[in-house]
């Protein structure tokens, strides 16, 4: 019920925030992006992709993994769409979001919206602590994002794989990002994961010794097996590989 008091509040156009221009209509070029989503990757099949609002209306999609729209698409938005999804981004107060909320739920999507303000798309992202309008106009984005009426503009290269494996084609498994957050003796775990799995360490990520870029032996194990045992472990809080973690 929140989400559909916050949309319907932010939809009144010019009723209750008459005051509130619609700042794009005198700032935005045609071709530049007025308003932007992207949803990123988590542990699971969460929906990957990028969706971009231009100042004509036009929108741009581009899925990545685990979407039933994979590649670059597009459509048109009709004007009362447009219309409403700016004036939704224009008295949500874009400009009191955080830069990035802060998380500890590194199993979570990472969401990001963009709102063109004056000559600069402002980026507001986080997961699970944000103010419920930010949720509220993620939810409008997504709905158009899962609209009818998209046009294939550049299809993904997935010839011979399932859906989702071509955006872990190009990852290096090989490299693997953990977080140790439990007590635990570093020594001692590091010893017993590389008689297991013929871990080593490439590099101390961060200066509270939390955060480590690990490799493997791939004659030992694969590197999705790895990643399970990983999360298993009770010691440890993050488990992803190194592009994957880049990209949250």
């Amino acid at each position: 019920m929140r989400y559909i008091t916050l949309i319907a509040a932010l939809l009144m156009i010019f009723s209750c925030k008459t005051n509130k221009e619609v700042s794009q209509d005198m700032s935005a070029n045609e071709d530049e992006v007025i308003m932007y989503l992207a949803k990123g990757i988590c542990f699971g099949r969460c929906p990957t992709y990028q969706l971009s609002i231009y100042g004509n209306g036009l929108a741009s999609y581009n899925g990545e993994r685990f979407t039933d729209k994979l590649g670059k698409y597009e459509k048109q938005l009709d004007k009362q769409t447009f219309n409403n999804l700016k004036q939704a981004f224009a008295n949500s107060n874009f400009d009191s979001f955080e830069r990035n909320f802060t998380s500890r739920l590194p199993d979570l999507p990472m969401v990001t919206l963009g709102y063109k303000v004056l000559d600069t798309l402002q980026l507001s992202a986080g997961k699970e602590r944000r103010p419920e309008a930010h949720e509220a106009l993620e939810t409008l984005m997504h709905e158009i994002a899962e609209s009818d009426g998209w046009t294939l503009i550049e299809a993904a290269n997935v010839d011979g794989m399932s859906e989702g494996e071509e955006s872990q084609a190009q990852i290096d498994q090989s490299r693997i990002v953990i977080s140790i957050d439990g007590v635990v003796k570093l020594p001692t775990w590091f010893k017993n994961m590389r008689d297991s799995y013929g871990v080593r360490i490439l590099e101390r990520m961060d200066d509270e010794k939390k955060l480590w870029l690990i490799t493997y032996d791939q004659d030992m194990v694969t590197g999705d097996i790895l990643l399970k045992e990983l999360r298993k472990d009770k010691n440890i809080g993050l488990a992803e590989y190194e592009a994957s973690y880049k990209n949250q």
